[in-house]
């Protein structure tokens, strides 16, 4: 959906619990006379003016590329159910898999088995020969994954029959 691919291109920083807390913390400055609301707001503004260039700057570094007949293509096995997996966007799925918008406007799986594995992990976006690999029963380790923290670091992942994909941190 656009809002997955939103937070997709979103500079990892952005998502991070602890701008917020340091955004709270300006306002509270502000409310107990520590800090003067301009110069709050500019250090607002200038966050919000780097926005565009950061996501940028992540779609064309993360960027996976759509083609016409990537549902035809072969992936391998859903490891929960043994149906073929399929490519849709920006993940692959068990073919399955049926969605359905619901009211209050978000996706749910309404058939299949539910199986799905996202582009995206950690801040690091899984390539189509990766998500090959992965589907072939390979444990595969990746560079540069970021912590919630902020933190990079460097990890093997694998299938995870509930989850999609789990860090494989005994190899």
């Amino acid at each position: 959906t656009e809002g997955e691919r939103l937070t997709d291109v979103v500079e990892p920083r952005l998502k991070d619990v602890l701008l917020t807390a340091r955004m709270e913390q300006a306002l509270s400055d502000v409310e107990h006379g520590k800090r003067g609301p301009s110069e709050v707001m500019d250090m607002f503004h200038r966050e919000a003016l780097r926005i565009p260039a950061d996501a940028t700057a992540n779609l064309k570094a993360d960027a996976v590329t759509r083609t016409t007949n990537t549902d035809a293509q072969e992936w391998g096995d859903c490891p929960r159910c043994g149906q073929p997996v399929r490519k849709t966007g920006r993940m692959w799925q068990c073919s399955t898999n049926k969605t359905e918008k619901t009211k209050d406007g978000k996706w749910a799986t309404t058939a299949g088995c539910g199986w799905k594995m996202f582009a995206r992990i950690a801040g690091k976006t899984i390539t189509d020969q990766t998500a090959r690999r992965l589907l072939a029963g390979q444990s595969v380790t990746l560079k540069g994954f970021t912590s919630k923290s902020g933190k990079k670091f460097d990890a093997a992942i694998r299938i995870d029959k509930e989850r999609g994909t789990a860090f494989d941190f005994d190899r």
